[in-house]
């Protein structure tokens, strides 16, 4: 890694527990600092994970779900089930006791 100009300065700050991992680490590879962070920097992989597209659908999912619960909510509160009850098979709505925290 000779040979090379350097122009351009980089700060990281570290807490001691950080440093202390830094330092044995390189220090472990007998490598300078910035020799080490330069090997650290291209033999590195990072992986990207996006969740838009999943997130988006359990978006519209629950939406969803939520106008079908202040419909529900809507015709129980006008007494819409109780004037149609003869007409109607009775309506129950079951609760988790895990939903009521």
């Amino acid at each position: 890694m000779a040979n090379r100009t350097r122009n351009r300065p980089f700060c990281v700050r570290l807490t001691d527990k950080e440093y202390a991992l830094w330092l044995k680490k390189h220090k472990t590879i007998k490598l300078g600092k910035t020799d080490y962070f330069i090997r650290t920097l291209k033999d590195s992989i990072i992986k990207v994970y996006s969740f838009d597209k999943v997130i988006k659908n359990l978006h519209g999912e629950l939406r969803k779900i939520g106008v079908n619960l202040n419909q529900i909510a809507y015709y129980v509160n006008s007494g819409y089930f109780h004037k149609r009850s003869k007409k109607y098979a009775t309506f129950t709505l079951v609760i988790p006791k895990s939903w009521s925290s």
